[in-house]
């Protein structure tokens, strides 16, 4: 590969350098476009989806640092707390959480721009009179 003008080997014409282009065969000439960078607008039209697995069945739990306070009854679901200044009790239930799953769908992205793929760069000259 050579960088000297076409011109000074031929000893005729008028040449201009190619520089920073990709050749492109194709049906008509002098035609530019493309870049150097994928971007979202190079990517076609998509979007994601996607569903979650199942949780088991599941309850939640009271933790903490006063967790000691409180006392489950053996005979329901309830978690209660005696209080200090009254005879009644404070009943706190928690319930069993069926199984479940989540669905998902992000936003559609990208417009399908062209874009031209990695090259080898060469010396090119294209006559110009």
């Amino acid at each position: 590969m050579n960088s000297t003008n076409p011109a000074s080997v031929l000893g005729f014409g008028t040449w201009q350098q190619i520089v920073d282009k990709f050749l492109y065969c194709a049906n008509s000439s002098n035609q530019t476009g493309g870049s150097k960078k994928i971007l979202e607008a190079n990517l076609p039209p998509h979007k994601h989806t996607g569903t979650t697995s199942d949780s088991g069945d599941h309850q939640h739990t009271i933790d903490g640092s006063f967790l000691n306070q409180w006392q489950k009854d053996d005979n329901s679901d309830n978690v209660y707390s005696p209080t200090e200044y009254t005879s009644k009790v404070v009943q706190h239930k928690t319930t069993w959480n069926g199984n479940h799953s989540h669905t998902f769908t992000t936003n559609s992205t990208g417009s399908g721009a062209d874009y031209m793929p990695p090259y080898m760069t060469v010396y090119a000259w294209v006559r110009t009179a």
